[in-house]
């Protein structure tokens, strides 16, 4: 694997799907089947992003699970110890501490990952030509990017998808819904060069990229956020195929 992860290029994948989704949130209009499934999973791609910026070095994952185990079972055998366990009672103690540390791990390590990749990721500046998204709500507003349980339509105006202005519009007017797939699929190409770049040109055939998937946690949730970017470009082009055309326009 080629080392560290190119935080301004995540910078700029994650700025393109914030952007996308404000758009898509600012149609007022998120209870549409195809816009709330894309804004699902626009949302859980920021996530998963987040997470590949704050993975641990493998050494380092290794001596901070070690040093906690063992912090952990010191600690228990000596309460046990404290109480009049037996050799026996200390034992088991010791194996319920070990398999309750494993088990609370994978839930440690991502909230770990997260927070340090916001971390990170709020350190690193954008590649030139990308501007930090204007996120008009605090529910958007990093770190991670979420999007409105419900929708206000006295807040939202005349945005609604199918009304008279909006990002996706009923009649297919104007630059927009062209617009958003190009924005994500360009977000895509990044992401995709991120990840190649992480795995390393020796390991780009398709067997080895699919071991490094299974073995790297950064290449894991690259690849996840990959798929759950061609997601939502599916649900969005879903959304667009089922508006109504303009007048004139040919159908297919």
């Amino acid at each position: 694997m080629s080392g560290r992860v190119p935080y301004a290029e995540l910078n700029a994948v994650r700025a393109l799907v914030a952007d996308t989704l404000a758009e898509l949130t600012a149609a007022g209009d998120i209870s549409h089947l195809w816009i709330r499934a894309a804004c699902t999973r626009l949302s859980a791609l920021d996530a998963a992003l987040t997470e590949a910026a704050g993975v641990l070095a493998a050494p380092v994952q290794v001596l901070a699970a070690t040093t906690v185990t063992f912090l952990l079972v010191f600690l228990s055998t000596t309460v046990g110890s404290a109480v009049g366990l037996s050799t026996a009672g200390l034992v088991v103690t010791a194996a319920v501490t070990v398999l309750l540390t494993a088990a609370v791990t994978p839930w440690v390590s991502r909230r770990t990952a997260a927070a340090l990749g916001r971390h990170r990721l709020s350190r690193s500046p954008l590649p030139h030509g990308i501007e930090r998204p204007h996120l008009g709500t605090g529910r958007l507003a990093d770190p991670g990017l979420r999007f409105p349980s419900g929708t206000n339509d006295e807040a939202h105006g005349k945005g609604r998808i199918g009304g008279s202005r909006g990002p996706l519009t009923g009649d297919r007017a104007g630059p927009g819904p062209a617009a958003i797939p190009d924005r994500l699929l360009d977000a895509r190409v990044r992401l995709v060069s991120v990840a190649m770049r992480q795995a390393g040109p020796a390991d780009w055939s398709a067997p080895l990229l699919r071991r490094a998937i299974r073995t790297d946690p950064v290449i894991r949730r690259l690849a996840r956020a990959d798929q759950l970017l061609c997601q939502a470009v599916d649900c969005v082009e879903r959304h667009l195929d089922d508006l109504p055309a303009r007048p004139g326009e040919d159908m297919p």
